[in-house]
């Protein structure tokens, strides 16, 4: 099996969590078990309860070969990665306990207007990198650790064209938060 077979199995059952179709748990184990897998038939066998998905319309059709994230990510005593055509939601959680995620959000699809990320990271370490025109909003905080933010020169934008901007929520205790890329636009720490 290759892994473009894992990755679509996961983004569909990311669609189905984001639906309410599976619970956290259930999304959780299933993605276990894809990486468990050793036939295509126990992959098939991880949606084979969901309905198929629904091809694209109107403004959704822009993100076709776009993967859907899942609204959360977590990782306990290990290490998270994603990266690529991601469909990022309007609300991210990333949590990370005595472990590391990095997310690169560069080639990530953000819908126009606010996408709040909120980050606990506890004895852990988060790295995030935004994509360019991307403004970015700092409002994370640190408790013997660091919670910073590198953001890019100010952005020029078009006249009309819709605002995208990163909210960042959050703290790292005992740990990291580093976010790098996106634009100064709306800065600052708060």
């Amino acid at each position: 099996m290759t892994t473009p077979d894992r990755e679509a199995i996961i983004a569909r059952l990311a669609a189905a969590f984001a639906e309410d179709r599976l619970s956290m748990d259930e999304y959780e184990q299933r993605v276990e078990a894809v990486y468990k897998a050793a036939t295509p038939m126990a992959l098939e066998k991880l949606t084979s309860d969901l309905p198929a998905p629904v091809a694209a319309k109107g403004e959704d059709a822009a993100l076709s070969g776009v993967l859907p994230m899942a609204p959360r990510l977590f990782a306990l005593l290990g290490s998270v990665e994603r990266k690529g055509r991601l469909a990022v939601p309007r609300r991210l959680e990333v949590r990370a306990l005595f472990a590391n995620v990095e997310v690169d959000l560069r080639e990530a699809d953000f819908k126009p207007g606010v996408t709040e990320i909120a980050v606990r990271a506890l004895f852990a370490n988060v790295e995030l990198i935004l994509p360019e025109g991307v403004a970015l909003e700092h409002h994370g905080e640190a408790i013997l650790g660091s919670f910073a933010t590198h953001a890019g020169p100010k952005a020029v934008r078009p006249p009309g064209s819709a605002v995208r901007l990163v909210r960042l929520t959050g703290r790292a205790v005992f740990g990291n938060v580093e976010v790098s890329g996106g634009s100064g636009e709306f800065g600052g720490a708060a």
